[in-house]
């Protein structure tokens, strides 16, 4: 099973998104009113999204990098809006990448891993815009 806890700031609610690998059914658990009970929700793709790294929910969106194949080199940032339940994907090609952090803009920072040349990604939460910083000099090291 996969969890993640987000946060919507406007409803000051706290949700519990999860499924099972290798299912496609994701389910929703509102926590803190009435009687808890699961919710079946869809996502817009009619494949799975495997998460490569633990998320972060930040103003009510919760970011992970995925992978729709199981494989690291096809990752994607997969958004899952907590208000509305639904999810978005952002797709940036075949790179393997890690979750650095955020910046004080509230970008997300992913790096590459095991490639040459070396890449950042900056990811515009606010605009939905990724920017691919190249850094150089970084082959000398293994």
């Amino acid at each position: 099973m996969i969890s993640y806890l987000g946060y919507d700031p406007v409803e000051k609610q706290y949700k519990v998104l999860t499924w099972f690998d290798g299912f496609e059914e994701y389910q929703v658990l509102t926590l803190g009113i009435g009687e808890p009970s699961w919710r079946n929700i869809k996502c817009c793709r009619p494949h799975l999204h495997y998460p490569l790294y633990k998320g972060i929910c930040i103003n009510g969106v919760l970011y992970y990098v995925g992978t729709v194949t199981g494989l690291l080199k096809d990752f994607m940032v997969v958004c899952f809006d907590v208000k509305y339940e639904n999810f978005r994907f952002v797709e940036e090609g075949d790179a393997y990448l890690r979750l650095v952090g955020v910046t004080q803009r509230n970008e997300i920072v992913l790096a590459t891993c095991y490639a040459v040349p070396f890449y950042l990604f900056y990811y515009n939460m606010e605009r939905k815009t990724i920017i691919r910083l190249q850094i150089q000099g970084m082959e000398v090291f293994p």
